[in-house]
């Protein structure tokens, strides 16, 4: 389906007009050059939550990715079992296994999307086996509402509820200018966001061997994240992160990389990971990786100060940790917030030795080591 002309080039000329008026006033990182280290104590910028996840039969995490969070509740799953717990004390709600091949059922977990107007959950599923990509629609319960079939749509890299209508899928290849599309949640119409790429690339290495050619990717790159009013897009290939904004259909520049990806003989991607009122958060990749050590994908951490309109190689602090622990922004849930797993055996012995301070320290001191991990939710201020 073609998206409509008219408001592409509205689009078009919107960004053009935008990039005229205010190009010097976008930040613009150069990729080559080495930066100034700068320290960020986490609790001086952002919001912390601990919680224990309840542990007890029907919700045990071995798998723990966070696929949605709210106010009231989070959800996750170990591949089989999808698992609802309240996201301020971590009880557990409700979980589910529809693990099988009939209908209604699925033979794995790879994304969720969650739809809290109507309470219905989406889930796809992990495998290839077809053209076909189902996707199985829940209540929070686990009762089976409906199952929506996609032809040929592809693998979703992100998935998420875009509105009450629709569901937003973004699909990975390459071979796709405009891989950003809106599936509807009834049927199996779908439409595209009026957004093309023209130089969309990869941050994947190939080599070809006796046995056929393999290929590792890097999985610090994320392309798309979530913001209070649409997404931002950081498309490897492409050398400026952009803004999308679903509620006016207006994209905007955020930052510009230099040298252009594409110029680069080792290219580096630049990936936004983070924001909070006072900085950005990036990392680069270099997109070069040896098969012999299983080295590679240099990730460089970086800050942009908004104020000084300064770059620092950034170390962001845990300071409830003695120790001053790193924390890595890995599992973003939305630009200005994201969570972290800790899982219950370190904090305990960190407990016994005393590296702990505050609530963590009080969630520790009633852990055993085969609980659940403890989930620090952070949200940027």
């Amino acid at each position: 389906m073609k998206p409509n002309k008219l408001l592409y080039l509205t689009l078009l000329l919107t960004l053009f007009t935008c990039c005229k008026r205010s190009f010097t006033e976008i930040p613009v990182l150069d990729v080559t050059k080495t930066y100034p280290s700068k320290n960020i104590i986490l609790q001086d910028i952002a919001d912390i939550v601990y919680f224990a996840l309840e542990t007890k039969d029907g919700f045990l995490i071995s798998y723990p990715p966070i696929q949605y969070i709210d106010e009231e509740i989070l959800v996750t799953n170990n591949r089989e079992e999808i698992m609802v717990f309240d996201s301020k004390t971590g009880k557990a709600l409700n979980s589910f296994n529809r693990f099988g091949r009939g209908p209604g059922e699925y033979t794995g977990i790879h994304s969720i999307a969650v739809d809290r107007e109507k309470n219905e959950m989406f889930t796809t599923t992990n495998t290839l086996s077809s053209n076909i990509q189902p996707i199985n629609v829940y209540d929070l319960h686990g009762k089976h509402l409906r199952t929506i079939g996609f032809p040929n749509i592809g693998f979703p890299q992100f998935f998420h509820s875009y509105n009450k209508e629709h569901l937003f899928w973004y699909n990975s290849n390459i071979e796709e200018s405009s891989p950003y599309k809106l599936i509807s949640k009834t049927d199996t119409t779908f439409t595209y966001l009026p957004i093309t790429f023209i130089g969309r690339d990869k941050m994947s290495v190939s080599q070809t061997e006796n046995s056929g050619a393999i290929t590792t990717y890097s999985r610090n790159g994320g392309a798309i994240l979530k913001t209070s009013d649409g997404y931002i897009f950081s498309e490897t290939g492409i050398d400026t992160i952009y803004h999308w904004n679903n509620r006016n259909e207006v994209l905007t520049p955020v930052m510009i990389r230099t040298p252009s990806f594409k110029s680069m003989k080792i290219p580096i991607g630049v990936f936004i990971s983070g924001q909070s009122s006072e900085y950005i958060f990036l990392n680069t990749i270099e997109r070069k990786f040896d098969f012999e050590t299983r080295e590679g994908f240099k990730t460089v951490k970086l800050i942009y100060d908004k104020k000084s309109g300064q770059f620092y190689e950034g170390t962001i602090i845990n300071s409830d940790f003695v120790d001053e622990k790193e924390v890595n922004i890995l599992s973003p849930i939305s630009v200005g917030q994201f969570v972290v797993s800790l899982q219950a055996l370190e904090l305990v012995e960190l407990y016994k030795n005393g590296k702990l301070r505050g609530k963590l320290e009080e969630i520790a001191s009633e852990l055993a080591v085969d609980d659940n991990p403890v989930l620090m939710v952070v949200t940027f201020r």
